[in-house]
């Protein structure tokens, strides 16, 4: 399996997890912190962890949204340079 493609599968599902881990920490705040072992969110406070979890939110859509502009103004660059505009 290409090297990139796998890195962009590990990139994906990391994105995954920062989403989850960071929808919990903003809106599942009551239910996450009855849970056992979670008490400590209760501790940390609801503001707080609405903080930490819109930055894990930001975090998982700058590993996904900013690659793929980037890619995609690439791909169109190619696509100009090799089918509209050859050298």
């Amino acid at each position: 399996m290409d090297a990139d493609l796998l890195l962009w599968i590990g990139q994906i599902l990391l994105a995954l997890a920062f989403l989850g881990v960071g929808y919990t920490h903003t809106l599942g705040f009551d239910q996450a912190s009855t849970r056992p072992g979670m008490t400590w969110l209760a501790a940390v406070g609801r503001d707080r962890m609405r903080i930490i979890g819109i930055l894990e939110i930001l975090g998982a859509v700058g590993l996904i949204i900013v690659n793929a502009i980037l890619g995609a103004i690439a791909t169109l660059i190619a696509y100009g340079r090799f089918v509209v505009a050859p050298f």
